[in-house]
């Protein structure tokens, strides 16, 4: 070989090697430039605003450049195809819109007790979720969301380690927040304490309860709070007041018995129920939505109003409660037909 091909064999082992290593540089730059971090208006702490789609397991720091990191950020995770589990620290107080949106391969993250909001589809269409881990159901129970948080996901709720399936409400515990069990799978009892006095919205959509009986001092059902349960048997307190828009829509019972004092009953409140053919409505109730009781065009059902039929009419007038089923509603002073 003579000297000039020596010359050009090393001039390009020389390049390649150059090339590798700024390859090499610029892995690790675009590594660790996708982990961002964007301190609060407040000055007091960190969010994790993006973070790279390099890695599997995730342990969010608890610290970053000498301050707490406080928050996961709006799509801080959003259509990761890798991360597969998530642990969040103690300081972190909210997790953001969309945080974890669209994370095809997410099985489990694990949510301190110091998280206070979660935000609309923080966990929207992770297929795989199989496990969010809590350390108290009390910690839970506290958390504001923004709205469905996960739309389309299978997740089950695991307290100190162990999944959840008989749920039951700690004492102390005034508002069941909206959405807080909505779509939760694997749940198939529901025991609610005595003080709760309001059920947000889509608190329990989705849900699987067969029977639901409520506590004395409850006061409101939000709009979809058991939307989508299979729910075959009700018993509603003497103290309800209100019950919300579809709020059981696509349940499954045959019979309902509205309490004295009971006031409003939302549109669709019950829409959808194939089996419903008798209804108790008190003479307390001043307002039902349209479609409140609507049901199959060849269903068939009695309604006992304990008003008269002018009451009644001054009801009906604002909508059609009834859909398209056949009912007939007997009054104190006669009949009226749908």
């Amino acid at each position: 070989m003579t000297k000039k091909k020596k010359r050009i064999i090393g001039l390009i082992v020389a390049l390649v090697l150059i090339v590798a290593v700024a390859a090499g540089a610029l892995a690790i730059y675009l590594i660790e430039s996708k982990h961002k971090f964007v301190l609060d208006e407040s000055g007091e702490g960190y969010i994790f605003e993006r973070i790279g789609s390099f890695h599997s397991n995730v342990e969010v720091p608890a610290e970053y450049e000498g301050k707490p990191v406080i928050a996961i950020g709006d799509k801080a995770f959003a259509d990761s195809g890798l991360v597969r589990s998530v642990v969040l620290p103690d300081t972190i107080r909210s997790i953001g819109e969309y945080a974890f949106g669209g994370c095809k391969k997410l099985e489990r993250v694990t949510v301190s007790s110091s998280v206070t909001f979660i935000g609309a589809r923080a966990f929207w269409n992770c297929d795989n979720l199989q496990t969010i881990e809590i350390p108290d159901l009390s910690a839970w129970l506290r958390i504001e969301f923004g709205g469905d948080a996960f739309s389309r996901t299978p997740w089950r709720l695991s307290v100190g380690g162990t999944t959840l399936t008989n749920l039951e409400i700690p004492g102390g515990t005034e508002k069941i927040n909206s959405y807080a069990f909505c779509g939760c799978q694997g749940l198939t009892s529901l025991k609610l304490n005595e003080g709760l006095t309001e059920i947000g919205e889509g608190a329990f959509a989705g849900c699987n309860f067969e029977t639901l009986t409520f506590p004395s001092t409850l006061k409101k059902i939000g709009g979809s709070a058991f939307s989508g349960c299979t729910v075959k048997e009700l018993t509603f307190p003497k103290g309800l007041e209100e019950i919300g828009e579809s709020a059981f829509i696509d349940s499954e019972v045959s019979t309902l018995d509205f309490p004295a004092g009971l006031k409003t009953i939302g549109q669709n409140a019950f829409g959808k129920g194939q089996n419903l053919t008798e209804v108790h409505i008190p003479a307390s109730v001043t307002s039902i939505g349209s479609g409140a009781f609507n049901t199959a065009p060849d269903n068939y059902a009695v309604v006992t109003f304990d008003g008269t039929r002018e009451e009644f009419g001054k009801i009906y007038q604002k909508g059609n409660i009834f859909g398209k089923g056949w009912w007939k509603v007997v009054c104190i002073d006669g009949d009226y037909f749908q």
